[in-house]
């Protein structure tokens, strides 16, 4: 009689149950040749045989024998031949018709005939019941895990798998890497191309030592773990992990990449590839359309940047003449002086911000006390509503879609808690930011380097039009306020230094505020 050997592991990674194939096959084909078998094919593949149908090189084993090819099969055990009942059900089919004439199992012994056929199936039937309770054990024990708040899977990008205490940490090595790109991506400063190559530089790379994936980036960026929850099934939970960034700027991140998600337009971005200081500079002051680059270079190797209008407005003839980089460059390093704050000034106001603050830290626990009121309310409706979804009046659907409401909920008010301790007050962050940006500036200028400028420039304004040659832009709040104090800012010598209302009013006019101890006021902060 001819017979097949049919060999199969479990998992479909290489790493796992590696010699499983290896050392069935060595088995089987001592088995062989210790009782005279003859082997005319062998058949290995790495597939589950929990689920019927999911084995093509077992079906095609079947149809071999069905074709008279062979007549028996050799195989280390029942189970690595059937773990569900259909497919079971089949091979004692086939025994049944004679199709397949004889098993041979080095650990299970196998007679043709009614008795053997009966414990066959019960062998069969076995194998089906491990695998059931394996499932049952493994969903319960992520059940647990998730009641305990531990992400059941690999850690994510930032994060590592603690073995010893089977949960996920902060990766020492990369979190704060990869928690300073959130920051920088969601207010405009790298794209996905950047992101990868700091990661690569950071050591986050794939097995094989090659960068990551475009689309690991983009997982990685709408991901809600780094938030302090996880998501499973479609289905939000809270973590214990410690979170990386807060709600609100990852809602800032997912605007990003849906706004990132449109067509790329590759002549923009062979443009920006030109050298061009400045990128996305507005709309023309005379017809409203897009100021774009425009590049020129020589025979010489002498080269021409300029930026002007596209001119496609269909209902006048747009005259705006095109403005050199050279020309335009005075006129934003201007527009960023106004805002500029040296680092001596930057320091002091970040001394009186520290003061401002220590006084308002006995506010901080009444507020803390608030919100955790209302998250406690918030988890009791998350409990009730887990007793209505028991007691069947509501479907699962309608119970994923309340629970992810509620737990998103949830998470906002702790990273408001984590927000009120770190920083006492929502003041505090925007303005010490905004500070920064004109510090910034004040570097960006004293270096030349206009294509930082360019990027402060987005930040510090909006609305900006290009007229007449000349460039506008509408301060945002607070660098409007920046822009009156700075003139008040070049003149002291030291922030004692006071000056008097008449010669406020010859340099800004009427819009000085003066302090009754001579302080100059603009919006509340007085310097």
């Amino acid at each position: 009689m001819k017979y097949f050997i049919y060999c199969r592991k479990s998992s479909e990674e290489e790493e796992r149950q590696a010699l499983s194939i290896e050392s069935q096959l060595q088995e089987l084909r001592d088995y062989a040749k210790k009782h005279g078998l003859f082997v005319v094919d062998v058949f290995t593949e790495s597939k589950s045989a929990r689920k019927p149908n999911n084995r093509p090189v077992f079906d095609e084993m079947l149809g071999l024998i069905q074709a008279g090819q062979a007549g028996g099969i050799l195989s280390w055990a029942p189970d690595r031949i059937s773990r569900n009942a259909p497919e079971g059900a089949l091979i004692v089919d086939l025994l049944d018709r004679g199709v397949v004439k004889d098993l041979k199992f080095p650990s299970f012994y196998f007679e043709s005939g009614p008795q053997g056929i009966f414990n066959l199936s019960l062998a069969f039937n076995f194998g089906k019941l491990y695998v059931d309770n394996l499932s049952q054990n493994v969903k319960r024990g992520i059940r647990e895990k998730i009641r305990r708040g531990e992400f059941p899977g690999p850690a994510p990008i930032g994060y590592v798998n603690n073995l010893k205490k089977k949960n996920i940490e902060a990766d020492p090595k990369s979190f704060d890497l990869v928690r300073g790109l959130f920051h920088k991506y969601a207010a405009g400063e790298l794209r996905f191309f950047e992101i990868r190559a700091k990661l690569f530089e950071g050591g986050v790379r794939t097995r094989t030592g090659r960068p990551i994936s475009l689309n690991t980036i983009r997982r990685m960026l709408s991901n809600p773990f780094y938030t302090g929850v996880f998501r499973l099934k479609g289905e939000l939970h809270p973590g214990s992990h410690p979170a990386m960034i807060n709600q609100g700027l990852f809602n800032k991140v997912q605007s990003r990449l849906e706004c990132e998600s449109r067509k790329v337009d590759w002549r923009e971005e062979k443009r920006k590839g030109k050298g061009f200081w400045f990128q996305d500079l507005g709309k023309c002051g005379n017809c409203g359309y897009t100021i774009v680059q425009d590049y020129h270079r020589k025979k010489s190797g002498l080269e021409f940047r300029y930026y002007k209008c596209t001119r496609k407005s269909k209902a006048c003839t747009c005259k705006e003449p095109a403005i050199s980089e050279r020309d335009l460059a005075p006129q934003i390093e201007n527009l960023l002086a106004d805002v500029a704050i040296d680092d001596y000034w930057y320091q002091w106001c970040l001394d009186e911000i520290n003061s401002w603050h220590k006084e308002e830290q006995g506010d901080i626990d009444s507020q803390i006390a608030t919100v955790q009121t209302e998250l406690d309310t918030n988890r009791e409706r998350l409990e009730r509503l887990l007793d209505i979804h028991i007691d069947g009046a509501i479907d699962s659907n309608e119970y994923k879609s309340k629970k992810n409401i509620i737990v998103s909920k949830s998470q906002d008010l702790e990273s408001r808690i984590g927000e009120i301790k770190v920083k006492g007050s929502d003041w505090l962050e925007p303005l010490v930011a905004s500070l920064k940006i004109s510090n910034q500036a004040h570097h960006s200028i004293v270096k030349k380097d206009f294509v930082q400028m360019g990027k402060i420039l987005k930040k510090v304004g909006s609305n900006p039009i290009l007229k007449d040659r000349e460039y506008k832009i509408k301060l945002l709040k607070p660098f409007c306020f920046f822009s009156e104090s700075v003139f008040g800012l070049r003149n002291f010598t030291s922030p004692q230094t006071t000056t008097s209302k008449k010669d406020l009013k010859s340099q800004r006019g009427s819009e000085a505020r003066i302090s009754e101890t001579g302080e100059v006021c603009r919006g509340g902060f007085c310097l």
